[in-house]
């Protein structure tokens, strides 16, 4: 059954929020976005979104169009792709984009599952697996700078191709248009970490600038920001610990035990385990830890 992108996407505009929804506001949890059909249009700044997308931006994303599903889950990395989480009553639906260079390593892997049949997704002869009769994936083949992967749960095959057909191919304006309001762009993170940073001791010479994220939900960025500064006393601890310089000691210390008191934390608190796993990292070096724990902590920052 062939699946094609043979459908328009139409605009409905609406105005853009003048600021950054902070973390503990309701859409920290989820952006909350029920598509049907359209799109939800973000009027933004030049490139970002709320713009047509020039003739020559690729499509190499896809969204969804189908009626009554909510976007609950949204994330685009340029290093590693991204992905769109759908839900529904009984289903989910996950949209993945990945280098176009990971290509064969996934094919290779859901090979283990059995072998594909073949369908037509969007234009292109795809892949297709079943993990289990609710449980299926599909794996299209790269187009620009993508390789695309749509995995649907609680439905038959039936229901999941279908699916597939109300799928479009989005270029990265368009994406961003298909975002919630609360979706934080990038023209918006610096002011977003200020925030999540106002009341966030820091070590000396710690640049906000420098903190590698490109979440767009608040969660994510809050994980983000208060994970670069946990790691950041984490190394002034070590090395004036190292350096016998107590003054410096006491200061880190006393900085990671304010932990449980910044209010990004608080307030993502229930909403994943990023704001215990800080806590736990800060209330360390509040405690004064050393020897192998300490190590332990240092390694922990070089892998993040």
């Amino acid at each position: 059954m062939p699946i094609n992108d043979d459908h328009p996407i139409t605009t409905n505009s609406r105005n853009r929020r003048d600021r950054w929804l902070p973390a503990g506001s309701a859409a920290l949890l989820v952006g909350a976005l029920v598509v049907g059909g359209f799109w939800i249009a973000r009027d933004d700044a030049p490139g970002e979104s709320g713009a047509a997308p020039a003739a020559t931006e690729e499509r190499s994303r896809a969204v969804l169009t189908a009626e009554n599903w909510v976007l609950a889950d949204y994330d685009d990395d340029p290093k590693y792709g991204g992905e769109l989480e759908y839900n529904n009553v009984g289903g989910e639906l996950n949209v993945h984009w990945r280098l176009a260079e990971d290509y064969d390593d996934y094919v290779s892997d859901r090979q283990d599952i059995g072998p594909a049949t073949t369908l037509d997704v969007l234009g292109k002869e795809s892949l297709m697996w079943s993990y289990a009769d609710d449980d299926h994936t599909v794996i299209r083949p790269v187009e620009g700078a993508y390789t695309l992967e749509f995995r649907g749960g609680g439905m038959s095959r039936a229901a999941f191709v279908d699916l597939l057909s109300q799928l479009r191919l989005a270029s990265e304006t368009e994406f961003l248009d298909h975002l919630p309001e609360e979706a934080i762009l990038e023209s918006e993170r610096p002011a977003a970490i200020a925030d999540i940073l106002s009341d966030i001791p820091t070590p000396n010479g710690f640049e906000a600038a420098a903190i590698p994220s490109s979440a767009l939900m608040s969660y994510n960025l809050t994980a983000d920001v208060t994970n670069a500064v946990t790691c950041a006393w984490v190394a002034e601890y070590a090395d004036a610990l190292e350096a016998g310089d107590d003054a410096r000691v006491t200061k880190a210390r006393e900085a990671a035990g304010t932990a449980r008191s910044w209010s990004a934390l608080k307030e993502m608190e229930g909403a994943g385990d990023m704001a215990q796993w800080v806590w736990e990292e800060n209330d360390q070096i509040a405690d004064g830890v050393s020897g192998e724990a300490l190590q332990q902590l240092v390694d922990n920052c070089d892998q993040t």
